[in-house]
């Protein structure tokens, strides 16, 4: 069991999330006002290894701020669920 979780540990140390907000601002007011959120998920990896998808760990983020902190919940979230989904599907992003 201890094994399973250290793998599982290590995978989600490799995936990072990234969130792209898209603003649409009014020329004439000068006003801003969301137009759109991207959410993009990726593995890091080791890219000297061709053949498979080697997961390289990366440094963890530390929120320091109640948004900040919001914001990589949501995004631990939003990786949980890709994995999930990686999973389910077999796909070799996850393996």
């Amino acid at each position: 069991a201890d094994e399973d979780q250290n793998e599982a540990n290590s995978r989600l140390a490799s995936i990072f999330q990234v969130r792209v907000e898209t603003q649409i601002i009014d020329l004439a007011t000068g006003k801003q006002r969301l137009s759109n959120e991207f959410h993009f998920s990726f593995v890091a990896r080791d890219a000297s290894v061709k053949e498979t998808m080697v997961p390289v760990p990366m440094q963890p983020v530390r929120p320091t701020t109640y948004r900040e902190g919001m914001l990589w919940l949501d995004g631990r979230r939003r990786m949980l669920e890709a994995v999930r989904i990686g999973d389910a599907a077999g796909s070799f992003m996850f393996k």
